[in-house]
């Protein structure tokens, strides 16, 4: 069992498991965010990188490591607001580095044990808050450095994390990474 629902008392566990599914993904597999926007992603193992598109020419904007106990897709708890619409991250999906396991919740379910357990909102503000603060940190860091480092930084990431890295594609670490495949590859070989 992942850190976040380990946290959750028996009874919020109960709830949250009764009205789940979970999706396992293959090493490659993609799984978009707009199939799975009424729900609350909890990654139950694996890693996934989580792609965040924009409007810019490059398409993908920000990336991050999701690993064991990350909530996916939980800024959509608030619902519509201000420049945030309902579908505002229909581009974005997560790649499966290895075989991964996403237990999926509905958001109506979330939105209700959120709104009626103090115990269970603080610990997805918790958890929530760390994870964007430290995906902003590493965007913040790995984003200006030259690529050659950020495939340093992700292969210890990874590394850190018990994924066997001699088992990630070019193709993988270019689409983590924002760039093409043809420059890890040429990379790779001086590494």
């Amino acid at each position: 069992m992942n850190r976040f629902c380990a946290s959750l008392c028996d009874e919020t566990r109960r709830v949250m498991c009764a009205v789940s599914r979970e999706t396992k993904l293959k090493r490659g597999d993609i799984i978009s965010a707009a199939a799975v926007s009424d729900y609350v992603g909890i990654v139950q193992g694996g890693a996934l990188a989580m792609m965040v598109n924009g409007s810019t020419a490059e398409g993908i904007v920000a990336s991050f490591v999701a690993f064991s106990g990350a909530l996916g897709s939980i800024q959509r708890l608030a619902g519509e607001h201000g420049s945030h619409k309902a579908a505002f991250n229909e581009g974005d999906y997560g790649y499966a580095l290895v075989p991964s396991s996403i237990c999926l919740v509905p958001l109506d379910t979330i939105r209700d044990l959120f709104a009626r357990d103090s115990d269970f909102a603080f610990k997805v503000f918790v958890q929530s808050t760390d994870q964007y603060r430290d995906a902003l940190e590493r965007l913040a860091h790995v984003g200006s450095l030259p690529v050659k480092d950020r495939v340093r930084w992700l292969f210890g990431t990874l590394e850190q994390h018990g994924v066997d890295t001699s088992r990630v594609t070019h193709e993988q670490i270019a689409h983590v990474l924002g760039v093409n495949r043809v420059t890890v590859t040429k990379l790779m070989k001086s590494l």
